[in-house]
């Protein structure tokens, strides 16, 4: 396990977010322990992939994460809400965890507390065309 791939990925794919961003910096087998898990529940039909999205940051710039850790590219927070909010519109670039993802390889997102209004927040963003060539 590399910190990012939770198991080997193949056909359906669960997305799990790891623990609090306090334990990121500790010792592996500490954090590890919040979310260990995790691994377990995959297959080789269908893995457990984990992200990584700020502990600190809004439901929407969390759930404009997670999308680019999933597909890959650079992290956009979308030019009138980082004009809104005052912060840059890109962010990272991540080399995607799935980024076959569309209607045919879905995702089944699942988080604990924030990270499940993340997901509904990421869902939100999907319907509503926030991310270009995505639906």
């Amino acid at each position: 396990w590399d910190g990012n791939r939770c198991g080997s990925y193949d056909r359906t794919h669960r997305i799990s977010e790891e623990g609090p961003p306090a334990w990121r910096a500790a010792p592996r087998a500490v954090w590890y322990r919040y979310w260990g898990e995790a691994a377990s529940l995959g297959t080789e039909e269908s893995a457990v992939l984990c992200v990584w999205p700020s502990g600190f940051a809004s439901l929407h710039d969390r759930a404009c994460e997670v999308f680019a850790q999933i597909k890959g590219g650079v992290v956009d927070y979308g030019e009138q809400h980082s004009t809104k909010f005052g912060h840059a519109r890109y962010g990272r670039h991540y080399e995607g965890l799935y980024p076959q993802w569309n209607a045919s390889n879905p995702v089944h997102l699942v988080g604990h507390s924030l990270g499940g209004t993340t997901a509904r927040m990421l869902q939100h963003l999907l319907h509503t065309g926030h991310f270009n060539g995505h639906d």
